[in-house]
């Protein structure tokens, strides 16, 4: 087993709960010998091996890129509540910061990135087209943040079939533009984020979208969760989210995981995703594609982690295919 395997199997934060005896995978060594014992046939211990192997292999898949929960002097910043979230940010890259935080009530686990998009060292970048418009191949958050060059990185649009094998066709739902490449069409039940040659960015709904002339780089989502200041939503779901936000201008970019479906984040509503999403200092803003899919790339001492744990198929861990991706990448 290698070292990052290690890391997940003992972790604590990540939710797999592999040294006690309730873990859903039976991890603990007592339970190999029980099944495994000494009297039984070689044939059954044989099988027995091939399923712990199966076992290790898993965890690897789920393990192969590390997590970046915190970093060399950036501490987790706790909340009691949502409500007396005051973010101090702290530096990341050029003209980049990072937020890592954890409330109490409801229990939330979150990463966010703020990003001065007037710094013109400062480059969007959007997946790539297709060989047709509408679909393009799969690959992971990591993957695309390592492909690209970015700095940080997040799933982007809403897509179908969902797995973890990369370079599958994914069909893509929304209004994708890379460096004025169109990537898909507008969804008129969704809303999107566009972004102009300039860096600045406007959040909106899709079907009032009827020039792409002015959008070099866009990503569709499913919702607008802040308006003006206000937070919205009507779905009180909670759910891991991916989510986009911008200050009054356009001009400081908001990025932000939440996590959920495990005991130490159990995901946001639309409301809380936009009231988390104005309380760090965005005006308005639209959750992305979330549940399975919601991923944040990193990087540190210049290799590519992730920023929050995935959780694909109840697998913490378990990183998604998704369609598109948005990073930042900084220009030499």
């Amino acid at each position: 087993m290698g070292e990052s395997v290690g890391f997940l199997l003992h972790n604590p934060r990540v939710g797999l709960m592999c040294r006690h005896s309730h873990s859903r995978y039976n991890c603990r060594h007592h339970r190999y010998s029980l099944s495994c014992g000494y009297g039984m046939s070689h044939l059954v211990r044989g099988f027995c091996l091939l399923a712990i192997v199966a076992l290790f292999m898993l965890f690897s898949s789920c393990a192969s890129v590390p997590y970046l929960r915190t970093t060399p002097g950036i501490e987790r910043q706790h909340f009691a509540t949502l409500e007396s979230l005051t973010p101090v940010w702290s530096p990341y890259a050029k003209s980049i910061q990072i937020l890592f935080g954890s409330v109490a009530s409801p229990a939330l686990e979150f990463t966010a990135i703020r990003a001065d998009l007037n710094d013109p060292t400062i480059e969007i970048c959007v997946s790539a087209p297709g060989e047709r418009v509408g679909v393009i191949p799969s690959n992971k958050v990591t993957t695309f943040a390592a492909q690209s060059g970015s700095v940080v990185t997040i799933n982007a649009n809403p897509f179908s079939p969902v797995s973890t094998a990369e370079g599958e066709p994914r069909t893509i739902s929304g209004i994708a533009v890379s460096a004025g490449r169109v990537v898909a069409h507008p969804d008129p039940r969704y809303a999107a984020a566009l972004i102009s040659p300039e860096n600045a960015i406007s959040i909106v709904e899709q079907r009032d979208i009827r020039d792409l002339s002015a959008v070099y780089n866009a990503v569709g989502g499913f919702f607008v969760v802040l308006k003006s200041g206000r937070a919205v939503g009507i779905h009180p779901q909670r759910h891991p989210r991916t989510a986009l936000g911008a200050d009054a201008s356009g001009k400081v970019l908001y990025m932000l995981v939440v996590d959920g479906r495990r005991a130490a984040s159990v995901g946001t509503t639309e409301y809380e995703t936009g009231l988390l999403l104005n309380l760090l200092g965005a005006e308005n803003g639209l959750i992305l594609d979330g549940g399975g899919s919601t991923a944040m790339a990193l990087r540190s001492d210049g290799r590519v982690v992730l920023g929050n744990v995935p959780i694909h198929d109840g697998i913490p861990g378990n990183q998604r295919a998704v369609g598109t991706c948005l990073g930042l990448r900084i220009k030499p």
